[in-house]
């Protein structure tokens, strides 16, 4: 499999690649693709949609689990993942055509060992550097211009085939000299050192050279409350906000955060790297004849380059660095779906909770006490509050005892629709969270009171319900609005 950094879908405009790994594709027709982190689901925004001419109107968005892709979108998808696999941190391998080439073993191939001897490097007319793993099932490539490698191999699937082998596919990986992958550093140590060049740093080259593989992501998330969608954050960016790769116009363009720099791939044979952080100086490095060049570049004073518009690559870089530049310091934390270990998330144990009164209320939730003490509320706002309620007799404190180990005494804990969890007190809650609490307090005094004291049914206060219905008129009339303006 060779390496190449032109799209096959010419109707795609740009792509761009995020530090969750999340991708967005934009198309010529303003259409737009939009992969979750773990490419386990995906979401399309058509703009050409009938009834969607009025600039009031949303575009039809589909969301749809990229396993069970129609096959209106499979193309599309096919070529958006080949692009994150080339610069994903975990790949994602889902063959939705079932046309690419691939095999079948019975075990899968965990570690690659590569051949520590320097006459087994080969060259290509171009001037580049090969290297073969051991079983000749993997290459990796140094470009002649010394700061762009490839590795191309054949990666193990999650999913294994129907004749209960494991399914491996093609991949390609581009690197940068730059930025080297831990799992990448071995081969690439011997490639440097035989051609001589001080790209990386390197002293000696080990005597069993191996890349360890990671697992490829599992098709399906258990965590898709956290896939994030909009990506208009701009006052406070998070991972899912800030670039990693841009795709436009044949040429990749790859930001370093930690170094406050960017590199763009204009061709397999040359790379431009900023110097400055104001974006006025760049290092550019080519080959002619196999032979490798570097020079510095103003963009006051730039050469004529016949291959490429030189002014229109190192503009955008000037705009990206700028823009890197912004968000310095303003980063939000998230927690990124592929990885979270959902075993590191605190639980409460269900075993011993039988349910003792359980509601639901229409426009506000659903109301479940446990015997334990314990308090579960999924509001309608896709909010979930989990809190303990203080039990008297002997068998029930032991219940509590078991079930609130991750649950300070005096706290609940709300899962928000954005996927974050929140430690909040229950007698001095913040402002927005306040309703929630009085709710969840109003549910427990009414479902653990006497019986005597036990009305027959659970009604909350009138001011979480003023907001609720607020809030449902609010929509109604959107929804009015929205079907006056499309008839």
């Amino acid at each position: 499999v060779r390496a190449k950094i032109e799209m096959e879908d010419r109707t795609v405009r740009q792509l761009e690649m995020y530090q969750d790994d999340s991708i967005t594709v934009t198309y010529n027709d303003g259409c737009k693709l939009l992969l979750s982190a773990c490419s386990a689901s995906f979401l399309h925004m058509d703009m050409n949609s009938r009834g969607q001419s009025c600039p009031s109107s949303c575009p039809n968005r589909l969301h749809q689990i990229t396993q069970f892709a129609v096959s209106e979108y499979r193309q599309k998808l096919n070529h958006a993942l080949e692009f994150r696999n080339k610069f994903a941190e975990r790949l994602f391998l889902c063959d939705l055509n079932g046309d690419k080439p691939k095999q079948i073993r019975d075990v899968a191939v965990k570690v690659i060992t590569w051949p520590i001897c320097a006459h087994c490097i080969e060259y290509t007319n171009s001037g580049s550097q090969l290297l073969h793993s051991k079983d000749r099932n993997a290459c990796i490539e140094l470009m002649p211009n010394g700061r762009l490698f490839t590795v191309t191999y054949w990666a193990a699937s999650n999913k294994r085939d129907t004749c209960s082998g494991v399914t491996h596919y093609p991949v390609v990986r581009w690197c940068s000299v730059s930025d080297v992958p831990d799992m990448w550093v071995c081969p690439l140590k011997l490639l440097v050192t035989n051609g001589q060049r001080n790209c990386i740093e390197c002293s000696h080259v080990d005597e069993h050279d191996c890349s360890v593989l990671h697992d490829p992501l599992p098709i399906m998330c258990r965590n898709v409350h956290l896939h994030h969608w909009d990506k208009s954050s701009l006052h406070q960016p998070g991972l899912s906000d800030m670039l990693r790769i841009v795709w436009s116009d044949n040429v990749t363009y790859r930001l370093m955060w930690d170094k406050q720099c960017v590199e763009a791939y204009a061709d397999q044979h040359t790379v431009i790297r900023s110097c400055d952080p104001q974006g006025r100086y760049y290092n550019m490095w080519t080959s002619h004849n196999g032979e490798p060049n570097q020079f510095k570049i103003n963009i006051d004073h730039l050469p004529q380059w016949k291959e490429f518009s030189l002014a229109a690559v190192t503009g955008r870089m000037s705009r990206l660095l700028k823009a890197m530049a912004a968000w310095r310091g303003e980063m939000l934390t998230q927690s990124i779906c592929w990885m979270v270990n959902n075993e590191d998330i605190p639980t409460m144990p269900r075993g011993q909770c039988l349910v003792k009164e359980e509601a639901n209320l229409t426009g506000i939730g659903r109301f479940v006490a446990y015997r334990s003490g314990r308090i579960y509320i999924a509001h309608v706002d896709h909010t979930v509050l989990e809190m303990q309620w203080p039990q008297d007799d002997q068998q029930n404190r032991m219940l509590l005892l078991e079930s609130c180990q991750h649950l300070p005494a005096g706290y609940c804990r709300l899962l928000l629709s954005s996927g974050q969890y929140h430690m909040i007190p229950t007698a001095h809650a913040p402002q927005p969270y306040q309703r929630y609490i009085q709710g969840a307090v109003e549910w427990g005094r009414w479902a653990y009171c006497e019986q005597h004291q036990h009305s027959d049914t659970f009604t909350i206060s009138s001011s979480d319900t003023q907001h609720n219905r607020v809030a449902s008129d609010e929509v109604a009339k959107i929804r009015e609005l929205l079907c006056n303006i499309l008839v």
